[in-house]
Order: structure tokens, then C-alpha cells, then sequence
């Protein structure tokens, strides 16, 4: 009969390697898109738009309705700068729109 071994592991270790995580980090440098999400589109698409993922180097971003996705393409460009700005890093080069479903 083979035995299982499970050894118990320190909650220091674990939130060492968690501390170390480069996912983890990455995902707290993106934090300011989500909180000034109204600053950085502006208050009129804010209304139906929010952030929804981020992807090797793309933000996705869910848009409640065909018209405003089709406007957006045209402030991708402005929205990409004042995402930079506000990161102050090149984190997020590309956005990527979809419809939300939900509503």
C-alpha cells in the first residue's frame, strides 16, 4: 500500500510565495484602472462601461450596448493614453471591447 505524505505547510511560506507572485503584483499595479475607471473614459461612458479582465497586455472591457462599443473604437487611442498616464507604466497596450451580455 502506498502511502500519501501532506505535509503541513507554514502560512508563512504561503504568504511569501503569494507576497512573490508577479500575477499578484501585476494585478495591484492595474488596481487605479478599475478605481478611476469615470476619470479615465469619462463620465458618459463610464455609464455603460466597466473593466472586466486583463490579459497579456489587454484590457478587456464589457460595453452595454452596440452603439457606445462603436464609439469607443474611436477614443481607443485617447483611453489607451490616459491609461499610461494614470499607471504611469506601459502595462496596458491594447483594448479590447465585448458586449455584455447581461444586459
Amino acid at each position: 500500500m502506498r502511502s500519501r505524505r501532506n505535509d503541513p505547510k507554514k502560512i508563512s511560506d504561503i504568504g511569501s510565495n503569494i507576497k512573490n507572485s508577479e500575477v499578484l503584483k501585476l494585478g495591484f499595479e492595474l488596481v487605479p484602472i478599475w478605481k478611476q475607471w469615470g476619470q479615465i473614459v469619462g463620465e458618459e461612458f463610464a455609464l455603460f462601461t466597466e473593466p472586466s479582465g486583463f490579459r497579456r497586455g489587454t484590457l478587456h472591457i464589457k460595453v452595454k450596448n452596440t452603439t457606445i462599443m462603436h464609439r469607443l473604437t474611436f477614443e481607443k487611442e485617447r483611453i489607451l493614453d490616459t491609461i499610461k498616464k494614470t499607471l504611469q507604466k506601459d502595462l496596458v497596450i491594447d483594448l479590447f471591447f465585448e458586449l455584455d451580455e447581461n444586459e
